[in-house]
């Protein structure tokens, strides 16, 4: 049992005294080499360090997807301070929230988000504009000026198990909470990745999320620089354009999502779909994933897992290092193919997150017994694979039956009437049960929510059929993608809500309750 002893910017140091001139992120602005992203690092670290910043300090990043965060990631690093990448789509509550957990020492602010944190300029004493001109009163430094800093940095000796990054989970049933990231759990999460993928030199792994996502980090830049490989990069995912980045710019693996893999199906089919030289797809999740291997040609590696855990399994099998179990309400193991919450225990220091910024009591409640909990559920076959069920919180019953959300969704997918959905129960006022329902996108203008429960009773029980349909134009989602499934319920039958004739009469229109 060994402890990683490095940290991301040692790691990037090394590889940069090794082969200075090998690329390490490709973009179609041009390659970043390992050398001239270290001296960007040293330089701009020197910056922030004569700022004031340094060991334990929190920096909280309000900009959207650009290069500059790298450079910024690494040299926050350097010097100790934890990068805070805040999602540049966040609003209101949101931004006070990540505000009220970060506590930052310093802001960085480009010009699109200069709105949106206007409102808290009292929250820091030391704002730096990655933009020239974003314009807030009394800002402290220029972005640019810092990355110009030709001053020697301090050598400061950072602990690899202290926070390095922080990033925020997605807030479906409350607020946002700050997971807490030492060097050690993203190195070994990148490393699970890495092996999981069986990466080499001279593979390239292209990424387009946003850095306040663990995919940037995570799934992409940590596995390219233990592996050797490349990583490439572009701002921002786009449907149309997707597959022709993936092409141009060498890409042999990419990372995805279930929504990135939907959306990506609802695309017009073309004779290139299976030309873009890439041969295995990182999903985590992969709803129509057959589907989508053989339409575009490539391998699906199923990751599970969360921000505070990273992977925990790769196509079902445990990480190495982590013991991986499936308990009932007590804790206790339940036998193979029982449905109950998925648990984890790393074997090594550094596989976790350190704890939610503020949140002990919360922290303590996802460690209890010894155990991290996911708030999943799903069950192990007797070889020991593990399989995803669902959001604990998303079960449903229905006449005596336990009804996964996961897979009544997956299933309607399966038809290919519509593009996306979410199912969602909606609690009986008479029967003490839930009616399942579900939301959806429809793939055509003459979608019929009869046929679609008519193509179901194939792909599902009897029981787990919806008995509600309700068609909308896209999914309510909060800004880091996740359906806001709390809304859907609280909604309840909504008059342009469809009814099968199986539908429970006794359901209260307009007045059913939440029971997230």
């Amino acid at each position: 049992m060994t402890a990683r002893r490095e940290t991301l910017w040692t790691l990037l140091a090394r590889l940069a005294e090794e082969d200075a001139d090998r690329v390490l992120i490709r973009t179609r602005a041009g390659d970043v080499t390992r050398g001239s992203l270290a001296e960007s690092v040293t330089r701009l670290s020197g910056g922030l360090a004569a700022l004031g910043i340094g060991p334990g300090d929190r920096v909280a990043v309000f900009a959207e997807n650009r290069p500059e965060h790298f450079t910024l990631a690494f040299a926050l690093n350097r010097i100790g301070a934890a990068y805070s990448p805040v999602n540049p789509l966040y609003r209101g509550d949101l931004v006070e929230n990540a505000f009220d957990v970060l506590r930052p020492a310093a802001v960085v602010v480009d010009r699109a988000c200069r709105p949106v944190v206007e409102p808290y300029r009292d929250r820091s004493d030391r704002w730096v504009e990655m933009d020239r001109g974003v314009g807030l009163p009394g800002t402290v430094a220029d972005y640019a000026e810092l990355e110009a800093d030709v001053d020697t940095p301090p050598e400061v000796v950072v602990d690899p198990g202290k926070g390095a990054v922080v990033l925020f989970t997605s807030g479906t049933t409350g607020p946002s909470k700050g997971v807490a990231m030492s060097d050690r759990f993203c190195l070994e999460f990148g490393a699970a990745n890495a092996q999981a993928r069986d990466l080499r030199h001279d593979d390239v792994l292209y990424s387009c999320f946003a850095f306040c996502h663990a995919s940037p980090i995570g799934y992409s830049l940590v596995p390219a620089l233990l592996s050797g490989a490349e990583m490439a990069w572009a701002p921002r995912f786009s449907a149309s354009a997707f597959w022709a980045d993936v092409r141009d710019l060498g890409a042999t693996q990419f990372a995805a999502f279930s929504a990135t893999i939907l959306m990506l199906l609802a695309q017009p089919p073309r004779e290139t779909d299976a030309t873009h030289g890439a041969q295995v797809c990182f999903s985590v999740g992969a709803p129509r994933g057959d589907e989508f291997s053989r339409r575009f040609g490539v391998r699906i590696i199923d990751g599970y897992g969360l921000s505070e855990c990273g992977a925990l399994a790769y196509d079902g099998v445990p990480v190495d290092g982590w013991t991986v179990a499936v308990v009932d309400d007590n804790d206790l193991p339940v036998a193979a193919r029982t449905i109950g919450e998925i648990v984890g225990r790393p074997e090594r220091p550094g596989m976790i997150m350190d704890g939610y910024l503020g949140r002990p009591a919360e922290t303590l409640d996802v460690y209890r017994n010894l155990w991290f909990h996911t708030g999943d559920n799903g069950y192990l076959n007797e070889a020991g694979k593990l399989h995803f069920v669902g959001r604990k919180k998303d079960a449903m019953r229905h006449r005596g039956e336990n009804i996964s959300a996961w897979e009544v969704e997956q299933a309607v997918l399966a038809t290919g009437l519509v593009h996306d959905c979410a199912a969602y129960a909606l609690p009986s006022s008479s029967l003490g049960e839930d009616d399942v329902a579900v939301a959806v996108v429809p793939a055509s203008a003459d979608f019929d929510p009869a046929a679609l429960l008519a193509a179901l009773p194939d792909r599902l029980p009897k029981y787990a059929v919806p008995a509600f349909v309700r068609t909308l134009a896209d999914l309510p989602r909060t800004p880091t993608g996740k359906v806001k499934k709390h809304e859907l319920r609280a909604a309840g039958a909504t008059p342009d809500t469809w009814r099968s004739p199986r539908a429970t009469e006794h359901l209260v229109e307009g007045n059913v309750h939440d029971h997230s």
